[in-house]
Parts: C-alpha cells; sequence; structure tokens
C-alpha cells in the first residue's frame, strides 16, 4: 500500500485518516528523500538521559531504587493506608 504522507516536526503524518491493525509498523524511505546521511536508529542503546535518571535528578538523595512490588503487594499497602487513615477496612 502506498500513501501520501507530510513531514512535520519530525513525525510523518498522512494525507488522510489511516485505520491500521498495529501500532508499529515498518516504513520504507526512498534514498532521495534524505537530506543528509541516512542512519538506522538504534534500538539496542538506552536514551542519554533515561527517564529513570531525569527522577533521580529531581529526588537528589531521596532516590532509591526499589524491587518492583507485586500486585497483592500494593493491595495490602493500600488497605493498610486507608485503616490507618479511617480506622476502617
Amino acid at each position: 500500500m502506498m500513501i501520501g504522507v507530510t513531514y512535520k516536526d519530525g513525525v510523518l503524518v498522512p494525507d488522510r485518516p489511516l485505520r491500521l491493525k498495529h501500532r508499529h509498523i515498518a516504513v520504507a524511505i526512498p534514498d532521495d528523500a534524505w537530506d543528509g546521511e541516512p542512519r538506522a536508529l538504534d534500538r539496542t542503546q538506552p536514551p542519554a538521559r533515561s527517564i529513570r535518571r531525569q527522577i533521580d535528578d529531581i529526588l537528589g538523595r531521596y532516590a532509591r531504587r526499589v524491587a518492583p512490588a507485586a500486585a497483592d503487594t500494593d493491595k495490602q499497602a493500600w488497605r493498610e493506608h486507608l485503616d490507618g487513615k479511617y480506622g476502617v477496612r
């Protein structure tokens, strides 16, 4: 399938609305459409400044790493919070 798109602010915008089955698709862009040297995106490397790093910088000395909790653990902690706050379960 060939469609028309407009390149605007780093995003390819279709000329007409599309309904796709998948959120991620591969798009072929002709070599002569590149302004400069084409290069492939390296998705194996994390971004230079990750979201986690930004959060840690904001929290400063309060930043700490903890293991992710299971859903049951989260629910139990929430119940204990409500019990302490309202005295009910």
